[in-house]
C-alpha cells in the first residue's frame, strides 16, 4: 500500500512537471511571438515616422519618385503583417524606413545643388560688378 501511494505521488509529481512545462513551452512561443509581433509594429511605426518627417520636410518636391516608393513599400510590409508574415512585414518596414531616409537625403543633396549653384551666379555677379567698378575707375 505504501508502495502504491509512493506511486501515485511520483505519478502526480510527473503529471505536474509535464504540466509545467507544456505551459512554460507555451508561455514561450507567445512570448516570442509577441516579441516578433511588437518588432513587426515597432519597425512599422519607425516608418511612417520616416516617411512623416520626409512629407513634414516637403520632400517630395525634390524625390517623389522615392517617398512614393517608400509608402508602397511600408503598404506591402501592413499587408504581411496581417498575414502574420512577421519576417517579411519587419523586413518591409525596415526597407520603407531606408527608403524614406534615402528621399529625404535625396532632397537635401537636391537642395544644396541648388544652393551651390545660386552662390556661384552670385559670386559671378560680384565678380563682374567689381570688373565694371574697376573699368570706370580708370
Amino acid at each position: 500500500m505504501k508502495l502504491s501511494i509512493n506511486k501515485a505521488i511520483n505519478d502526480g509529481r510527473v503529471k505536474s512537471i509535464r504540466l509545467i512545462a507544456t505551459i512554460g513551452c507555451g508561455l514561450l512561443l507567445t512570448v516570442g511571438c509577441a516579441s516578433n509581433q511588437r518588432v513587426s509594429t515597432e519597425s512599422l511605426l519607425a516608418a511612417e515616422q520616416a516617411i512623416d518627417n520626409a512629407e513634414r520636410a516637403r520632400v517630395s518636391q525634390y524625390a517623389a519618385a522615392e517617398l512614393m516608393q517608400a509608402r508602397e513599400i511600408l503598404g506591402l510590409a501592413k499587408v504581411a503583417l496581417t498575414k502574420k508574415d512577421l519576417i517579411n512585414a519587419n523586413r518591409l518596414a525596415q526597407q520603407s524606413q531606408v527608403t524614406a531616409q534615402l528621399a529625404f537625403a535625396h532632397a537635401e543633396l537636391i537642395k544644396a545643388e541648388q544652393i551651390n549653384t545660386e552662390i556661384k551666379q552670385s559670386i559671378e555677379q560680384l565678380k563682374q560688378e567689381m570688373q565694371r567698378n574697376r573699368d570706370a575707375n580708370l
